[in-house]
């Protein structure tokens, strides 16, 4: 049977994720738009997760909103909610905030890049001062395969390796197919997620405790 603990991969851990191998510099992202994920418990969809970017001048903003819900029958047993506004200003990043609603538990996290590092505040507690060039691991830029990362739900560091794997072929919405570059990211969790050549977000799959197995299928 599904339990909260055996099914919270399907939250936290997809948008947690692993560190870096070199230190970042200033990053090129992604153009506006909108990108849209069907998220997929063992082919089943169970939610969306939803990347929308706009420009103004040079500062990038994207706001993310994920939402997944799990059933037995028509009783809900998992819900996950995470809301998060991100900035990016000359390809660096600025500024987050996240908002997470895990099933029944609360998380809020602000951080803001400052002249010693980034400042990372959860909840109502002081602030925790991570090294230059850590960026939230939200998926979306690519600069998370190569920078120091934070879990955007927790504002923890994440001590993982990011590892380039084959260049495959992934399925899209529609049985629409490109070809992307898949990364594992190694350590605190395990989980692959592909870029396509312009380096945009395609696709993003782990194994759950329980032995399911969440993917993400682009549809936009």
């Amino acid at each position: 049977m599904l339990s909260r603990r055996n099914f919270t991969l399907a939250g936290a851990m997809l948008v947690a994720g692993g560190a870096i191998e070199k230190p970042a510099s200033a990053m090129t992202v992604p153009p506006p738009g909108l990108l849209r994920f069907d998220v997929l418990r063992n082919a089943s969809r169970i939610g969306e997760h939803v990347v929308r970017l706009t420009q103004s001048g040079n500062t990038l903003r994207a706001d993310i909103s994920v939402e997944m819900a799990v059933g037995i029958g028509p009783i809900t047993v998992f819900r996950y909610t995470h809301s998060v506004r991100e900035e990016w200003h000359d390809g660096r990043f600025r500024w987050m905030e996240s908002k997470t609603n895990d099933n029944g538990t609360q998380h809020h996290v602000i951080a803001e890049r400052s002249a010693d590092g980034v400042p990372v505040r959860v909840g109502g507690s002081g602030a925790a001062v991570l090294p230059a060039g850590t960026i939230p691991l939200t998926h979306w830029n690519h600069a998370c395969m190569r920078s120091p990362l934070f879990n955007p739900q927790t504002g923890l560091p994440l001590n993982m390796s990011v590892r380039r794997r084959a260049l495959e072929t992934v399925e899209l919405g529609g049985g629409r197919v490109l070809r992307a570059q898949r990364y594992s990211l190694v350590g605190e969790t395990t989980m692959d997620t592909w870029y396509d050549d312009a380096e945009v977000w395609t696709a993003l799959q782990s194994a759950g405790r329980d032995g399911s197995m969440i993917s993400y299928r682009r549809s936009v």
